[in-house]
């Protein structure tokens, strides 16, 4: 044994571990027997592919954008492909699920190509492959999928397999949450069920401040409601920064949902309460003897 020490001059463990996108993994094996017992950690350099695909998905959407400009005198159609459905699940839901790397990016593309264009392409048929594996200029001059796309692409788009993710899970909708099934719906599921719609509303008409919010924490100058202070709350409901911050009054109180008064639901909420409350008029909701659920409602639907 001792004679065998000199060997271990020959090891070389190196100091430094390539990695360019800041995640690692550690592994750790233990083991012991009776004259000794031991642990060994090994560090893995783990490449992101899937980050590595949202950012080529937004240097497309980025190209396609730049190109329909001087085509703006055509009708245009836009379809775009990937072959990652991990990027795919990320552009179907709402940015606000993902990290805040992910959801940045998610906005960006959804802003210039919502989810409804997109679709999906196998790797074998995505013609970007050619110059993110590369090819030799050789390869390049009569590369048929390079210059013409995939072979479907000149068929009739109604025999395309765009494989797009399950409408449920829209840029433009609010996200559908399945709620426990019961034999009856409760106070705080009708609540609910209005908050939903109020963010459906929020979306058909503020689309454009709701993803301006989200990327510059602000509204741009020249919407409608820019005069107002807003904030998303934790499931992506709009709402207004006002006065009543420092109140003792529950948080829906203080800080009313934001609510288009031309949207239909709009009208049929404004409806309800004037009715549940005897045709009353505007000054109901201050007075101290409404309950904080009116309260709010009725707020949220002058706004």
């Amino acid at each position: 044994m001792k004679q065998n020490l000199s060997k271990l001059e020959q090891i070389r463990i190196p100091r430094w571990t390539v990695n360019y996108h800041g995640r690692i993994e550690l592994h750790g094996f233990s083991d012991t027997s009776e004259e000794a017992y031991a642990a060994v950690v090994y560090l893995r350099s783990v490449s992101d592919i899937n980050g590595l695909e949202l950012n080529a998905v937004v240097l497309l959407a980025k190209l396609m954008k730049r190109i329909a400009e001087p085509l703006n005198r055509f009708q245009i159609e836009k379809y775009a492909w990937t072959d990652s459905t991990i990027v795919l699940q990320w552009l179907s839901s709402h940015p606000r699920k993902w990290s805040t790397y992910i959801a940045n990016r998610v906005s960006s593309i959804l802003e210039i190509l919502p989810r409804r264009q997109w679709g999906h392409v196998p790797s074998l048929q995505n013609p970007a492959n050619c110059a993110s594996r590369g090819i030799t200029p050789l390869e390049l001059v009569n590369h048929s999928l390079c210059w013409f796309g995939p072979i479907w692409l000149a068929d009739d788009p109604g025999n395309w397999k765009r494989n797009v993710p399950d409408e449920a899970f829209d840029y433009n909708t609010p996200e559908i949450r399945q709620p426990k099934r019961s034999d009856c719906l409760s106070p705080s599921k009708l609540h609910d069920a209005r908050l939903q719609f109020a963010r459906m509303a929020q979306f058909e008409v503020y689309q454009k401040e709701i993803v301006y919010l989200v990327q510059h924490s602000e509204i741009f100058p020249k919407s409608q409601i820019a005069e107002l202070c807003l904030l998303l709350d934790g499931d992506g409901t709009l709402r207004a920064l006002g006065r009543l911050q420092q109140s003792s009054y529950s948080f829906e109180v203080k800080h009313p949902v934001i609510l288009p008064k031309a949207h239909w639901f709009i009208r049929l909420l404004v409806e309800e309460l004037h009715l549940q409350n005897c045709h009353a008029g505007p000054s109901l909701p201050r007075r101290r003897q409404a309950s904080d659920k009116q309260l709010c409602e009725m707020l949220s639907s002058k706004s």
